[in-house]
């Protein structure tokens, strides 16, 4: 479910989040960077390097589709992947910590019974 996070710790900037899980074995041929030099001299790397660049961006069209639908509304495309960032949407002092399926799962079901109170007192 969406949830709102303070931006670069301020409290009059936020942002909506929304976590997104694919398995390890779909994003790590996606997030794999080999070294530059070795990229002019080995093609199946230069390959590899393509493949991974391709892959990013579909998982990032695959997610934002599943946002889209969870939210129930139309998201822009007009996006580039951030570089160099760190997870601070999750637990603990610096919301690093990434949020576990059980407590997602709990957000997802109260969002769910939120819902059906709406429908309900409509």
């Amino acid at each position: 479910p969406a949830r709102t996070i303070e931006v670069g710790g301020q409290q009059d900037l936020e942002a909506v989040v929304v976590d997104v899980v694919f398995h390890p074995s779909v994003v790590m041929p996606a997030l794999s960077q080999p070294d530059p030099d070795e990229l002019e001299v080995d093609n199946l790397l230069r390959r590899r390097a393509i493949l991974g660049r391709m892959m990013r961006a579909r998982l990032v069209e695959l997610a934002v589709k599943n946002i889209e639908d969870d939210l129930r509304m139309k998201l822009g495309r007009d996006m580039k992947l951030p570089r160099g960032l760190t997870y601070v949407g999750g637990l603990g002092e610096k919301k690093t910590r990434p949020m576990p399926m059980t407590a997602l799962k709990q957000l997802v079901q109260q969002s769910l019974e939120a819902e059906n109170r709406r429908k309900l007192e409509s």
